[in-house]
């Protein structure tokens, strides 16, 4: 499984409820990169072989993201608690889309589930 690492749009005590729960997750203001570019933040991510919990799709590339739709952030704390293990295993280079009671598999996926199309909604575990 791989770290979860939070972008500076999600609330920085996520990653410690997180990490209480067993789960490895750090910020971006933890690898020293509040305030980073997108480029900066994608190469650190990628290099930690980390994937990105954010709210905006990140640049493409060898980078994993998770990107979560819910609109406040009380569904966006949810939908990372109800998908943290989901996200931590994504594959180099998926991008895929989380909202607080289901999960969404884009085509950026490099391994779509066999039969799947874009955005075929898939419901979570919880």
């Amino acid at each position: 499984m791989r770290e979860l690492i939070l972008d500076d749009m999600l609330e920085r005590a996520l990653a410690g409820e997180l990490r209480a729960r067993g789960r490895p997750a750090r910020t971006v203001a933890d690898l020293g990169l509040e305030g980073a570019t997108d480029a900066a933040v994608a190469e650190a991510v990628a290099r930690a072989d980390g994937v990105l919990v954010t709210t905006v799709a990140p640049l493409p590339g060898a980078l994993a993201a998770a990107v979560l739709t819910a609109g406040t952030p009380e569904a966006r704390r949810e939908a990372v608690h109800r998908h943290a293990h989901e996200m931590a295993g994504q594959r180099p280079g998926s991008l895929r889309s989380y909202g607080a009671a289901s999960r969404l598999r884009r085509e950026e996926d490099p391994h779509p589930p066999q039969g799947g199309s874009s955005l075929t909604g898939e419901q979570g575990q919880p």
